[in-house]
């Protein structure tokens, strides 16, 4: 048994990962988004993406996503780690991407990403919902502070209030 759990863990962190730093980023950057543009199109809209990726259930949205851009569309690769075509690189960590990445193997890099785009947003999804929320939520509290309120009777850039003063405050929340 442990033979296979060492064969498939790898993978599993690999997925992991990537699931991670997509919700990350992009929780975060629909978040902001989404404050600055209060009441907006764009911030109903990604309200809408957020509260629909906590709500659908992760193996509906991934056979929605496999029948669009695998099955209708040819975009993505199907299933398994890599193309059967592509040769495996050499085992140094068992992560294909940072095996691919050591050696050189840019063809096996270029597969094992694109493996792993769809369940990578499959698995964020649900994360990066929650992630948006949160970001939302704590920037608009943040920005209705005085200190934001006197650092626009300053004159302060818009650019700069947030980057400066009210993001590192609201991601607090985010980070917790």
């Amino acid at each position: 048994v442990l033979e296979e759990l060492s064969r498939a863990y790898p993978a599993t962190i690999e997925l992991a990962c990537a699931s991670m730093i997509f919700a990350s980023f992009f929780g975060i950057l629909f978040g902001i988004v989404s404050a600055t543009r209060r009441n907006s199109f764009i911030d109903q809209s990604l309200r809408a993406v957020s509260v629909t990726g906590v709500s659908i259930p992760s193996f509906w949205f991934a056979i929605i996503m496999l029948f669009i851009f695998y099955s209708a569309l040819g975009l993505a690769p199907g299933s398994g780690r890599l193309n059967i075509r592509v040769p495996t690189p050499d085992d140094i960590t068992g992560l294909y991407v940072i095996d691919a990445l050591l050696t050189g193997n840019y063809s096996a890099l270029k597969d094992a990403l694109a493996h792993l785009i769809l369940p990578s947003i499959v698995l964020g999804a649900f994360t990066m919902g929650l992630i948006t929320r949160t970001t939302r939520s704590s920037l608009l509290e943040t920005l209705s502070t005085d200190y934001i309120r006197t650092a626009k009777a300053k004159g302060l850039g818009k650019t700069r209030i947030m980057v400066v003063h009210a993001f590192g405050n609201a991601a607090i929340p985010v980070l917790t």
